[in-house]
């Protein structure tokens, strides 16, 4: 017999054992419940009685006795429990114990004494035929104890059963992660990690367990055994991923060498990898990368290395041992490179071919080999040492942040280093290895972010910066092309970076580093500009800046001035200044030197003016003037530093301004100069100067555009005004009590002057209350700033708080309740300040300083007091407003209500804790409301309510008050506890249920709440449903209700609305005056639990949902005929039941009816498909693929059930074992091909590389197989398999097949041979096109990883397979191929065969494209052409001949009498190859043929031209499939020079990477003058063609033209257009021509255009590389000059169209340096000299390659240049010429 344990706390479940003994499940459940006692007698060694009782609760299980003589007879007895039994028992030895498949030897048995243990047997009946329970008996160590232990095995009809278990199943299935690692922990110390393993992992494998428990038993196992059966198992993805994981941790341990010997080393790893899927394979290598990452240990990378050679056989044919794995994954492999060591990785990166450089792992290669790498960069850039990749794929990387590690220089990285180490050999280099662009982007300027962030050595710094300005200063184009200013070329704009990084360096040591400041500083070619220079100050120190700027202009090249010299400072006032620059020197540096220019520059245009804005410093001097007004800036400066100005001064400048005003006639000019009184008054700091200014500007209130800008933002918030009516300046001032009182005091007499203007504007029909919002809102702004800055005011002016209330706040107090009480007053409801809030309340523009977290008591004072006063105010002022508010009972507020006394600021904070007396009674008389008057109802007569109106206490604002204002967060807790009970319990008594009222105020409480981390309410329910039945027994189905345990539903009950609802419904902010009270609907918090599919996914509801969404389905849609029903029995066994056997309450279906779409989007969610047992996943899905079967297309049942079926089969290919889902993937796609949409969700790329290769090619393969046989029995059967629609059951649709052939372009998870195999069968098979360019498009896609030698095999196979598509692509059809009877019978019937079309077809397309994409490797492209392109035109040819002589025959013409050479059927076929970048590829001879029909359309032989016309006059035919294709080669015309987009002529203007084969430079030019004849003997008039065929030849001079180009231009072209140009001229100047009234060629074209082509552009000249560009554009200047003169010569009215020409041509020239240059040479006049003839051509030319270009945007070189030519232009006596100069000096702008 099998007794019951008696400690359950060390023992496994015993409950499913019993069943196995034919006890009844509820039986069994009493005994697992029952305490068991056990008596154990033995009085001799032969004899063992065991006495069992039970405890009282199982008072209906008998107990026992057992008695056991140990001779192993067999003796019978009766049982109580079990009936008739027979049994058996003896000693035995402890190493004879081990049977029943090893169970009882993994027991930690004690020696006994003689080593024996007891075994005992027992059956059922008296012949036994029952069950069989076998026992062995003794002590082991278990936890901390030595234990009394049975294990037992037990045999019945249902199975067998071990017990005790050594783990609980159930709890496997239910615990919560932490808790199971917990157990597993406890049973890990119980018992062998091997056994443990071996039975999780049993149990996953069978589906009993969810696999999460089996990874993450992977990761609690101390032993490697664990990891090695992870990887090893192929039945859980999750379980190898995770093992992966550990896998890569362990590997980089101390201990990695055991792991990889218990793995079985190289050979080993090898065959797991050979077994992994590609994801697989994936993770491992990352991984393996990973593994040196703490250390590097030698014998570690030894042992990758033997690996990653395995992997790669043909890279190290030495190897051994070998991968046999085929699969293309050699980029995967290599990312194990990290791992390996360098000199490997040196040898590995040098010889090999078959990686491309987006395949490495670079930027982990370059962290752990940079010195390596190091090597390789400056081998690259300093060296002839050719390398595989380049330089710049790893050096960026290398310069700025690899490897992230120190140097032997302190503070310097190993990156910085390298930088400096590059940098030396930069300099010290011969050739220029770098241009600038790539110098700044990848070097200079992250080494100086870098730099500028850290303190390195000095003479590091120094040495940086030196070799970096040697570098800038030796580039080859000079430094007119280097302008930080100019941002025209791409490299400048990271050059604006340059000089302010290096500023930056130097701020941190000046006396060190000035020297290459200075150098940078000369390199400023152009300037920084004003706001450059501010960019550039605002990043150093301010003690720096004045010596800075000095450096700056003493050495910047267009500057070079000395400001302590009067001549620089002339110099420095000629250019633009943002004002904001004299504001961040240090001390006086920036006054003293406002005031030397304005003293040596009175014209006082040498600072920017800013138009808007909230400032007074950009203010600009006059009206419409773009410079600022440098005596406000002095003022201002002057006040800043030394207090206020002289009073007689200030008002005598005032005094003007004033003046200007009152004199202007017009509005704009009044309105400036009164703001310019106004912004000169707040820059005096003169609240006196301000005041008065105030008030004489009230008498513009009658004028409302001029009033508009004087009160608007520019003029009254600006940040200077703003702070002078806050506080006395603090700078260099000593402030005293008094000054700060009378300061205090007149600010607030400014600020009442603005309601005193108000007021006075009121009696203007003008008036716009909007407009006053802006002058009202400095209320809060100077408020603001007096809060922020009170307690620096209180330091400076040694201030206690007493006196900083007296002196400051009351005063502010004061002024406050004035504004309010005016706003107030009858007649004034205009001015807006009326609010509820206050006067603080107006306005709507953000503070210009952020408030202090911590407000100084003083403040706190001040701000109760206002609210003491306003609360005052408002209770004498509300009666006046509402007669009914005299009368209002408690708790309504008689005078403001909180949130309106505390909204402005925020108050509530701990520092305010006994600061705010009066807030803090407010606000705690607001929570703890008396309970009678907060329940009170709501009164109903209307005057009460609009009494009321917004006056109502925010219960919200008053909580926050009440609880924040303590100081420590403990009492804050305490303080809201207290207040929820109160609220909760007396604010809510008789309205709710305790639970009502927590969910009626959570929402209240829960901000407050949460700032504090106080939970309100115990955790939320958690809802545990649904949640699988236990305690069925395995036999029986049982109904099941899913919803059981759902909690009722809660319906919200309306309440009827008192005073303390309209407290919690009342906002945190002010109301409005004039509304009424707000009634609310209060009601309470109705409870709605969750759907059954959105509870929480703890362990038991994910099992649940499970269950249910399959029973659901099931019950909805019933499976097919014969088969069962889904958990119809226990699943996975009755021995071990995860789900035992269900089907859903019959109540459940028809209460609750979710659509199957939840079912599914429940299975789909991502924790949940992980859990979904695979084997029952997989045949549900395959009972309802029998089921979606039988439907017929017309059942209307059949598009959801299709989406229920395929979304169920799509889970089951993302599931745990993916490899479940193969055969049913393929079924679908095979036999459901209507299912197309559905095929491309199942069958992808991911659910491959997620099979073992095994399986992913069994996949693949039967895929394949079953096309090939669907596409046999097509054949057979002659069906079309695209087009057979009508059929019942198509073949294989067309859409299959490509998808087949498409699938395998990136197949990693198969080899490319079986790819291949494949593609040929297809190939071979299908006859359809799309088919075939599917497989064209991937067979090109695979060949490019053939290229290794160990592949070549494999080109090889996709060539030949290819070539067998030359006869389709040659052919008249590419759907269809002509044999010879269909030739005989053309022939005979004098018909040519029907051609699909003269262009190209889609198969030669396809072939096409891989010959004219560059992305193509040049041997894959060569190999095309000459194995499959040249033979296809060849037998195309030859096709077309027969073709042709057909269609020849109806006018008695051939071939032969024609002269006609014998093009390819499709043209496409010739001008594609001829266009493509595979030139050199091409053999001469079809060169030649595409210019033979080329002149042959140009210039028609007469017999051609006969047959053409016959052809032309029978309609009939040209409107044929056979007319149209003959013209289509032999009526083109002379555009046939542009046919098919391929010309000879542009052959010249390109450059050639590659030479060609055998067509020379000479054939083409010889072609293109050919074709040059031929058009010359057209009619035409226009000579529209001529045109677009010499356009052809045109020059291209854009700056970013190729540079090679150009050199073919110049070498293969021009010559070319020489010959053209003197063939035209000579044919016009021969006489006989000129003569001949009857010559067939009337006219000639223009010659001169092509002239201007030949001109010696600049960038054409091929000078020497020194040869300076103003050498050229002189060169250049002086054709051009020629050519004007002999237009004046000839008589200008004759050439006014050459010169327009001409002027065009000038203009081609596109670089800003070569217009200027030109320009300033051609327009040049002598200064005072009036211009001759041929100057005002130049000038005229000169201003149109000027117009565009706009002054900032060029260096000092040329605007030196431009100023030259300018000069010229002013002093001349010519009037037209001056006015043309300042009319296009002011187009040009501003330097800045």
């Amino acid at each position: 017999m099998a007794a019951p344990p008696s400690n359950k706390s060390l023992s496994d479940d015993y409950s499913s054992i019993l069943p196995l003994q034919g006890v009844s499940s509820m039986l069994s459940r009493t005994i697992s419940l029952a305490t068991i006692h056990l008596s154990v007698r033995q009085p001799s060694k032969s004899e063992i009685h065991i006495e069992q009782s039970v405890s009282a609760s199982a008072a209906s299980v008998p107990g026992t006795n057992e008695d056991y003589v140990l001779d192993w007879e067999w003796r019978e007895s009766q049982d109580p429990f079990f009936g008739e039994v027979r049994g058996r028992s003896r000693w035995i030895a402890r190493g004879e114990v081990g049977g029943e498949d090893g169970y009882f030897g993994e027991g930690k048995w004690e020696e006994e004494k003689g080593g024996e243990l007891v075994q005992a047997v027992s059956e059922e009946g008296k012949e036994g035929g029952g069950w069989k329970a076998v026992h062995v008996w003794g002590f082991e160590e278990i936890g901390d104890g030595r234990r009394y232990v049975r294990r037992v095995v037990v045999r019945g009809k249902g199975g067998e059963m071990k017990k005790p278990f050594l783990l609980d199943h159930r709890a496997l299935r239910e615990f919560e992660r932490d808790e199971l690692a917990k157990y597993l922990r406890s049973e890990q110390e119980r018992h062998s990690e091997d056994t443990l393993t071996g039975e999780i992992f049993d149990c996953v494998e069978s589906n009993s367990i969810p696999p999460d428990v089996g990874a993450l038993w992977v990761r609690v196992s101390k032993t490697n055994s664990s990891v090695i059966l992870g990887l090893q198992q192929q039945y859980s993805c999750i379980i190898r991923r995770t093992a992966i994981s550990s896998f890569g941790k362990k590997l980089k341990g101390p201990h990695w060498q055991l792991l990889w010997n218990e793995a079985n080393g190289a050979s080993g790893i090898l065959e797991l990898l050979g077994r992994f899927s590609v994801a697989d394979v994936k993770q491992f290598c990352r991984l393996i990368a990973q593994s040196s990452n703490k250390a590097r240990i030698t014998a570690r990378e030894n042992a990758i290395e033997e690996v990653l050679k395995g992997l790669l056989p043909s890279v190290f044919p030495e190897a051994n041992p070998k991968s046999t794995d085929k699969r293309p994954l050699a980029a995967v492999y290599i990312q194990m490179a990290p791992a390996c060591s360098s000199d490997f990785v040196r040898d590995m990166l040098q010889k090999t071919a078959i990686f491309k450089k987006q395949e490495l792992p670079t930027r982990y290669l370059i962290r752990v080999f940079a010195p390596m790498f190091r090597s390789f960069a400056l081998d690259a850039l300093f060296s002839d040492v050719q390398s595989r990749w380049d330089v710049w794929d790893y050096l960026p990387a290398l310069l700025g942040h690899e490897p992230p590690l120190p140097s032997d220089v302190p503070e310097c990285s190993a990156s910085m280093q390298f930088c400096i180490e590059v940098l030396r050999r930069l300099v010290l280099h011969k050739e220029r290895v770098m241009n600038l662009d790539l110098f700044f982007s990848s070097l200079a300027l992250p080494f100086l972010r870098r730099a500028s962030k850290r303190k390195l050595p000095p003479h590091v710094l120094k040495e940086a910066l030196r070799l970096m300005i040697l570098y800038i200063e030796a580039e080859p184009q000079g430094m007119s092309d280097f302008s930080f200013g100019n941002a025209r070329a791409v490299h400048q704009r990271a050059n604006l970076e340059f000089y302010p990084l290096v500023a930056q360096c130097w701020s941190m040591l000046p006396d060190d580093l000035e020297e290459e400041l200075v150098g940078a500083t000369k390199l400023l070619n152009g300037g920084l500009g004003g706001k450059g220079v501010e960019t550039v100050f605002q990043k150093i120190r301010k003690r720096n800046r004045y010596r800075l700027f000095q450096l700056y202009c003493l050495h910047e090249s267009g500057l070079q001035a000395d400001i302590e010299d009067d001549s620089g400072l002339r110099k420095i006032g000629e250019r633009t200044w943002d004002s904001s620059i004299f504001f961040l020197f240090h001390e006086d540096h920036g006054l003293r030197l406002l005031q030397d220019l304005s003293r040596v520059r009175p014209e006082n245009d040498y600072i920017r003016a800013i138009h808007g804005g909230r400032t007074i410093r950009g203010l600009a001097k006059e009206p419409n003037s773009g410079y600022g007004d440098p005596n406000i800036l002095l003022t201002h400066l002057q006040q800043m530093l030394y207090g206020l100005p002289s009073v007689e001064v200030a008002e005598a400048d005032l005094e003007k301004r004033k003046m200007k005003a009152l004199r202007s006639r017009e509005q704009s000019d009044r309105a400036f100069w009164a703001r310019n009184a106004i912004i000169y008054s707040i820059g005096t700091g003169s609240l006196q100067l301000y005041h008065s200014t105030l008030l004489w500007a009230q008498r513009y209130v009658r004028d409302p555009l001029t009033l508009k800008t004087l009160i608007g933002a520019s003029t009254t918030l600006t940040s200077e005004g703003i702070r002078l009516l806050a506080f006395p300046p603090l700078k260099n001032r000593k402030l005293t009590a008094n000054i700060v009182r009378s300061h205090i005091s007149k600010a607030n007499e400014i600020l009442l002057t603005f309601v005193e203007t108000a007021r006075l504007a009121l009696r203007e029909p003008s008036y716009q209350a909007s407009d006053w919002s802006t002058p009202f809102s400095l209320f809060r702004l100077v408020l603001d700033i007096r809060i922020a800055r009170i307690e620096s005011v209180q330091m400076a002016a040694n201030l206690s708080e007493t006196d900083a209330y007296e002196f400051i706040w009351s005063p502010t107090l004061e002024m406050l309740l004035k504004v309010e009480t005016t706003g107030h007053q009858d007649g004034y409801e205009a001015l807006n300040l009326r609010d509820v809030g206050g006067p603080l309340k107006s306005g709507r523009f953000l503070s210009l300083e952020k408030l202090p977290s911590i407000f100084s008591p003083s403040t706190y004072r001040f701000l109760d007091n206002l609210a003491i006063q306003r609360d005052k105010f408002w209770k004498t002022l509300r009666p006046r407003l509402h007669h009914a508010a005299a009368a209002l009972p408690a708790p309504w507020p008689s005078g403001l209500p909180i949130q309106s006394l505390v909204e402005n600021y925020d108050v509530a904070r701990g520092e305010a804790d006994g600061q705010m007396p009066y807030i803090a009674s407010r606000a705690s008389s607001v929570v703890f409301i008396d309970p009678g008057e907060a329940l009170s109802s709501l009164p109903e007569d209307e005057d009460m309510k609009q009494a009321i109106g917004c006056f109502v206490d925010s219960f919200r604002m008053a909580l926050e008050l009440y609880v924040f204002q303590a100081a420590e967060q403990e009492e804050r807790k305490s303080r809201l506890r207290e207040a929820w009970l109160y609220a909760t319990k007396d604010l809510t008594r008789g309205r709710m249920s305790a639970k009502e009222a927590q969910r009626f105020w959570e929402p209240t409480f829960r901000p407050t709440a949460n700032y504090i981390e106080w939970q309100l309410l115990p955790e939320d329910e958690v809802y545990k449903y649904p949640i699988i039945l236990d305690h069925v027994e395995p036999g029986i189905s049982t109904e099941w209700n899913p919803i059981e345990a759902m909690p009722a539903k809660h319906n919200a009950r309306i309440l009827q609305p008192t005073i303390i609802d309209c407290m919690r419904a009342i906002s945190k902010s002010s109301g409005n005056l004039l509304s009424k009270l707000y009634v609310p609907e209060p009601r309470t918090e109705g409870v709605l639990p969750p759907s059954v599919w959105s509870t929480p996914n703890s362990r038991t509801t994910r099992e649940g949902k499970i269950a249910l969404a399959m029973l659901y389905i099931d019950a909805t849609r019933s499976p097919a005929k014969n088969s069962s029903r889904i958990l119809a029995s226990a699943f996975p066994s009755d021995s071990d039941m995860r789900y035992p056997p269900l089907f859903l309450d019959s109540d459940f279906l028809a209460t609750h009816s979710p659509s199957e779409l939840d079912a599914v989007w429940a299975l789909e969610d991502t924790k949940v498909r992980s859990s979904i047992p695979p084997v029952l996943l997989r045949t549900f899905t395959r009972q309802l693929l029998g089921k979606l079967s039988t439907l017929k297309s017309e059942d209307p049942q059949i598009s959801s059930f299709e989406q229920v079926t395929y979304s169920l089969l799509r889970a089951l290919c993302e599931g745990d074992n993916p490899a479940l889902a193969s055969d049913l993937v393929m079924h679908t796609i095979l036999e459901r091909p209507d299912a197309r949409s559905w095929h491309r969700q199942l069958l992808t790329q991911q659910f491959m590389r997620r099979l073992s290769p095994i399986a992913a090619k069994e996949c693949l393969m039967a895929f394949a197989t079953g096309v090939q046989e669907n596409l046999r029995l097509a054949k057979e059967n002659k069906v079309d398999v695209s087009y057979d629609e009508k059929s019942t059951k198509p073949f294989v649709k067309v859409t299959t097949v490509k998808f087949l052939a498409q699938f395998l372009g990136n197949a990693d998870f198969i080899s490319a041979q079986d790819s291949l195999d494949v593609l040929t069968d297809l190939l071979h098979n299908a006859s359809h096109i799309d088919i075939r360019v599917a497989i064209i498009d991937t067979m090109v896609e695979i060949i490019p990883r053939t290229e290794d030698s160990a592949s070549s095999h494999l080109a090889e196979q996709v060539f030949n397979s290819l070539s067998l598509l030359i006869p389709v692509i040659s052919g008249l059809n590419e759907r269809y191929q002509l044999t010879e009877n269909d030739w005989t019978t053309a022939v005979n019937a004098g018909q040519p065969p029907e051609i699909e079309s003269s262009l190209s077809g889609p198969l030669l397309n396809a072939f096409l494209g891989t010959v004219k994409s560059q992305l193509q490797p040049d041997w894959v492209r060569r190999n095309m052409i000459q194995r499959i392109i040249l033979p296809a035109v060849e037998a195309s040819i030859s096709v077309h001949r027969r073709w042709l002589q057909i269609f020849l025959s109806k006018f008695n013409a051939s071939t032969q009498d024609l002269d006609l050479p014998l093009p390819p059927v499709r043209s496409a076929l010739l001008t594609n190859l001829l266009s493509s970048p595979s030139m050199h590829h091409i053999p001469a001879n079809l060169v030649e043929l595409h210019h033979k029909i080329t002149m042959t359309n140009m210039r028609p032989s007469p017999r051609l031209r006969a047959v053409l016309q016959a052809l032309g006059s029978n309609h009939a035919l040209l409107a044929s499939n056979a007319g149209k294709h003959f013209i289509s080669h032999f009526r083109l015309g002379p555009n046939a020079y542009n046919h098919g987009g391929f010309c000879f002529s542009r052959l010249l203007t390109t450059s050639r990477e590659t030479e060609w084969k055998d067509v020379s430079i000479s054939m083409i030019q010889s072609y293109v003058l050919e074709e040059m004849s031929a058009l010359l003997e057209l009619e035409d008039p226009t000579f529209a063609v001529w045109d677009g065929w010499v356009r052809q030849l045109e020059p291209n001079t854009l700056p970013q033209v190729h540079e090679a180009n150009g050199k073919a231009w110049l070498e293969h072209a021009r010559p070319v257009l020489d010959k053209i140009v003197r063939h035209v001229q000579a044919r016009r100047e021969d006489p006989s021509w000129q003569q001949d009234p009857n010559r067939k060629l009337r006219i000639l074209p223009d010659n001169y255009s092509l002239q201007t082509w030949l001109l010696p552009y600049p960038a054409f000249q091929s000078g020497t590389p020194e040869q300076s560009s103003q050498e050229k554009c002189s060169i250049f200047v002086g054709s051009v000059s020629d050519e004007l003169r002999s237009f004046l010569q000839d008589g200008l009215a004759g050439h006014l169209d050459d010169l327009a020409v001409l002027t065009g041509a000038v203009m081609r020239n596109r670089t800003v340096d070569e217009r200027v240059l030109i320009a300033a040479m051609l327009g040049q006049v002598s200064k005072g000299q009036r211009p001759t003839e041929l100057q005002y051509l130049g000038v005229n030319i000169a201003t149109r390659l000027l117009e565009k270009l706009r002054r900032r945007n060029l260096n000092a070189k040329l605007k030196r240049a431009v100023d030259t030519l300018l000069d010229g232009w002013k002093t001349s006596p010519d009037n037209r010429l001056r006015t043309r100069a300042f009319r296009f000096q002011k187009m040009m702008g501003p330097d800045e």
